[in-house]
């Protein structure tokens, strides 16, 4: 696998975590959010996530908390609607 293959990998497993990529001006996934010696890397808008992708693994990459938490939400508001609908029903 050749660096871009390699970087389009890194970047495809970030979003299959639940990552939004900052970007940059170009609107292409910032590599440089981490920037410092030898190290840089994406960061993530929607979690504060970030890091250098030289020094982690894809396989290392966490799933997004915001994206647990967004999903939280939704099953709570579904729940909450079911319990809703039940209660129409039920005296």
């Amino acid at each position: 696998m050749d660096f871009d293959q390699w970087r389009a990998a890194w970047f495809a497993t970030m979003r299959a975590k639940g990552h939004t990529p900052i970007l940059d001006s170009d609107g292409d996934i910032d590599q440089f959010v981490v920037s410092g010696g030898y190290h840089n890397g994406p960061g993530c808008s929607a979690c504060g996530w970030e890091c250098c992708m030289h020094c982690t693994d894809m396989e290392r990459i966490p799933d997004c908390t915001q994206v647990r938490a967004d999903q939280a939400a939704r099953d709570k508001a579904e729940r909450e609607k079911l319990t809703d609908i039940i209660g129409a029903f039920v005296p």
